[in-house]
């Protein structure tokens, strides 16, 4: 948030916070069945239209490389007539890196950071709490210089770590320090993914 706000402050661009806590008091989404991206995406679209003009239009980054992975939001954005340029125009994750990157626009070197409720697997209820102990224990692992971090819930209790392949080794080389503050957090138990992060983990068995 603070990086957007800054973008947004340097550029003249005004900038509004939606408070997207409002999306829990929606069963649908709660229950977190496959298609909860669907819903949250629809509920969080549906405010935003109501906060800006209708003279406006709503864009989202949604883009190319989106479509190679179970993404049930990108269908809310085409009921509501939301526009996805970069979707549009075919740029996937790493052209637009490119682009930015040759143009001098902050933010090209910003590793993806999706929505905590993809850490928890599909049939396991999303709660404040569940989401507040994801966050809290990727934040301490980024201070411990993981830039590519994901905290996978396995049961309410129980925390799995992805790391970058090539960091598997230092996690566990950490994994006293890791497993004594996320225990902290409220994790009962902390096991880590020995094959480290990979893109679309938990939409296998959707895929499949």
């Amino acid at each position: 948030m603070a990086f957007a706000k800054g973008f947004c402050r340097t550029r003249g661009i005004k900038h509004l916070l939606l408070d997207g806590s409002f999306v829990l008091d929606d069963e649908r989404i709660v229950t977190n069945a496959p298609q909860r991206c669907y819903y949250c995406k629809r509920k969080i679209l549906e405010a935003m239209r109501r906060e800006v003009p209708d003279n406006h239009p709503l864009l989202t980054g949604t883009n190319v490389s989106d479509e190679a992975d179970f993404r049930p939001g990108m269908k809310a954005e085409e009921e509501m007539g939301v526009r996805t340029p970069l979707r549009e125009l075919r740029f996937t994750k790493e052209a637009i890196r490119e682009y930015s990157r040759m143009y001098e626009i902050p933010g090209f070197e910003r590793l993806a950071s999706p929505c905590f409720a993809t850490r928890i697997p599909y049939g396991e209820p999303i709660t404040f709490e569940k989401v507040r102990m994801i966050e809290g224990a990727e934040t301490f692992l980024r201070k411990l210089g993981f830039a590519l971090v994901r905290v996978r819930l396995i049961s309410p209790a129980t925390a799995c770590i992805e790391v970058a392949r090539d960091e598997v080794k230092r996690a566990f080389d950490l994994r006293e320090d890791i497993s004594h503050q996320l225990g902290a957090i409220g994790f009962k138990r902390v096991t880590q993914d020995l094959e480290g992060y990979r893109q679309g983990k938990l939409n296998d068995e959707v895929n499949r």
